[in-house]
């Protein structure tokens, strides 16, 4: 097709590397969610027909190349669409948070009810623990009722993504955190990006109705 760039011949160069098992969940993720057919169609869009093979170690070590990880992401893309793609990554986002939340609440449980700061705390934990971020105390809260605003101070994405679709998978992770102790339904909506000159990375949390 003419005019058309394959998600492998833009990857971009000196983007570093992440954790094997941030690839391995998300690949994990994309099979269980759209099937083994279209993992393997994006893979091929993505150039990264390496991971047809295997998934790289359940590890943190950072062996996989960031670039890979963008690609894929790409993949996603070009498979379904943009809307199609970012509803995918931001449920990866929340399914990988998913886990933390619910064994955290259960620990802190056996001393007792929990209150709501407890909550938002445990929430706040598992979101940094899930993400690039790694350390709750990075995260500052601005609370006016209506709405949170959450300001990370440090990108929580794992690599530098000039499309904005590994943010995605950050909003589903905060999205999902919150919406478990919370029982709402909530709105998260990128408002700055340290990536792109900011100071902080800035999210905008709208409140929503009681989830049943």
């Amino acid at each position: 097709m003419i005019g058309y760039v394959t998600a492998a011949e833009s990857k971009e160069p000196g983007l570093g590397s992440i954790p094997n098992s941030v690839m391995r969940d998300m690949l994990q993720f994309l099979e269980r969610q759209l099937g083994a057919e279209a993992l393997r169609g994006i893979l091929n869009l993505a150039g990264a027909e390496q991971y047809h093979g295997g998934l790289p170690p359940n590890n943190m070590r950072f062996e996989v190349k960031a670039a890979d990880y963008l690609a894929v992401i790409e993949g996603l893309k070009d498979y379904y669409d943009e809307r199609g793609a970012v509803a995918v990554l931001r449920e990866l986002g929340k399914s990988t948070v998913r886990r933390g939340v619910i064994h955290s609440v259960g620990l802190a449980e056996q001393g007792g009810h929990l209150s709501g700061r407890q909550l938002l705390s445990i929430a706040l934990d598992s979101f940094a623990k899930s993400t690039a971020l790694r350390d709750p105390r990075l995260i500052l809260l601005q609370d006016s009722g209506n709405m949170l605003l959450v300001s990370l101070r440090q990108p929580a994405c794992w690599t530098v993504d000039g499309s904005h679709r590994a943010c995605e998978v950050v909003v589903g992770s905060l999205r999902g955190s919150l919406e478990m102790v919370s029982g709402r339904s909530l709105r998260v909506r990128p408002i700055a990006c340290c990536h792109t000159g900011s100071c902080h990375c800035v999210f905008e949390v709208s409140r929503g109705g009681r989830r049943s």
